[in-house]
């Protein structure tokens, strides 16, 4: 009988791999040998030879024996993987790992995650711009309450100016020779119907203008911005590209998703936000929306990874900043009263009346801080919103022993390298010790090549 032998052929016992080439010979069976564990003597006394092939069969040679001068027994065993690889080839498995075909989506847990984690931000444009503050008072009139907007500089120049300035007179038509400004800002005092002060980080537009009215009065002669039902709510968008996992291209999609990266949001007002960042696995931008209710100052923040239709977070918070204002006023009225009884007292004898109305006279004239509001800070807007990634990292990995997860169905034949099979379905007429080496490799991992 007749077998190839070959020298120096290198294989992995769960791999497919076939040689080629090789030296026909003559030889001839050892008695009571076996399919699967055959001797085969040869009567030349050649020592390097490694693999034989006998008919379809494939076999490593375990051990090379001298039984006399120029002949040697080949003692091997069978090479499953190779005596049927195109069966194998041709089968149809579930295939968990492979290393020429894999799911980006699947989390491969093979490789452990190191201690060491990273960190990568990026801002968020666009949204605030404390250098472009806008401030919003509302204020009671003729007209009900109305709310008017400034700059920082127009409320110093125009609503600061005209409630402390002169101009008082000119709107009450009162002249000052008939009535004091002093005695005029005590009787008619504008500032008490400032019921709203606010001050927002970003620049507001408006779509009216009108006259600054105040109380019962009719015309201030100070023509501003008003802010009108429906200029009401402001919209501002900003969106940023969503940072990727610095492994992710090499690793997998799966490396942008927890536990490997996790996402925070850091937006003023709302405080620091978790994202789920399984959300942008696939969309690489975070959309940030923020409507602001300029009468109120409350504002609603919506997340979304594609658009407003596909809102994965909202929140509401207080945006607009109240100011405190005030004015120094003097109650000349009391004063006026409380000195009249003083001099009362004294012409009745009254002594302790006129002590306390003297008192009275003298705390009326001092002048008394008058104040609207509370005062706020806009020390959250000096930093614009962030978004924090924070990245933890794999092993390295080894792709070519390992594999990578695939969990499909496939023709083994349309794959290469290694391949590891969930509950293989070894359908080939070989014998039952065959089928179980096959499907013990394919379970545990082999290289079809």
């Amino acid at each position: 009988m007749q077998i190839t032998i070959f020298s120096g052929f290198s294989k992995e016992h769960n791999s497919t791999k076939q040689p080629s080439g090789g030296t026909v010979v003559n030889c001839y069976l050892k008695d009571d040998t076996s399919l699967i564990n055959p001797v085969f003597v040869l009567d030349s006394a050649n020592f390097s030879v490694n693999y034989v092939q006998w008919g379809s069969r494939y076999y490593f040679v375990d051990d090379v024996v001298s039984i006399r001068n120029s002949t040697v027994e080949l003692h091997c065993s069978v090479d499953a993987m190779a005596s049927w690889k195109s069966l194998i080839g041709a089968s149809s498995q579930y295939v968990t790992r492979s290393a020429s075909a894999y799911n980006d989506y699947i989390i491969d847990s093979v490789y452990p995650a190191t201690v060491h984690t990273s960190f990568e931000s990026v801002a968020i444009e666009g949204l605030f711009n404390t250098g472009l503050a806008s401030v919003v008072v509302g204020v009671v009139g003729k007209n009900g309450l109305q709310y008017y907007l400034f700059t920082m500089a127009t409320l110093q120049s125009i609503l600061f100016d005209f409630l402390y300035g002169s101009g008082v007179s000119d709107w009450l038509d009162a002249p000052l020779t008939e009535i004091s400004m002093e005695l005029q800002k005590e009787l008619v005092n504008p500032f008490q119907y400032i019921v709203s002060c606010m001050v927002f980080p970003f620049q507001i537009t408006s779509d009216a203008t009108g006259d600054l009215i105040f109380g019962y009065w009719t015309k201030s002669g100070q023509i501003v911005d008003l802010i009108t039902p429906s200029s009401r709510f402001k919209q501002q968008i900003s969106s940023v590209a969503v940072p990727r996992h610095p492994q992710s291209t090499i690793r997998g999609a799966y490396m942008n998703s927890a536990p490997y990266t996790r996402m925070t949001l850091n937006m003023p007002c709302f405080g620091t936000i978790p994202l789920d960042p399984q959300n942008y696995v696939d969309n690489s931008r975070l959309t940030v929306q923020l409507n602001t209710d300029l009468f109120t100052g409350v504002g609603e923040l919506r997340i979304s990874n594609t658009g407003d239709s596909d809102t994965i977070y909202t929140q509401s918070a207080q945006i607009g900043v109240p100011i405190q204002i005030s004015q120094i006023t003097q109650n000349l009225i009391n004063t006026a009263v409380a000195t009249v009884s003083t001099i009362g007292s004294i012409a009745t004898g009254n002594a302790l009346g006129a002590l306390f109305g003297a008192k009275s006279a003298i705390e009326n004239m001092m002048p008394q801080i008058q104040t609207s509001g509370s005062m706020g800070s806009l020390v959250n807007f000096i930093k614009q919103p962030m978004l924090t990634m924070q990245y933890k990292n794999l092993v390295t990995v080894d792709n070519e022993h390992l594999g990578r997860p695939l969990m499909e169905r496939r023709t083994i034949s349309t794959l290469s390298g290694f391949i590891q099979i969930e509950n293989p379905d070894v359908d080939i007429p070989a014998t039952t010790q065959e089928k179980d080496i096959i499907s013990n490799y394919m379970r545990s991992g082999f290289y079809y090549e």
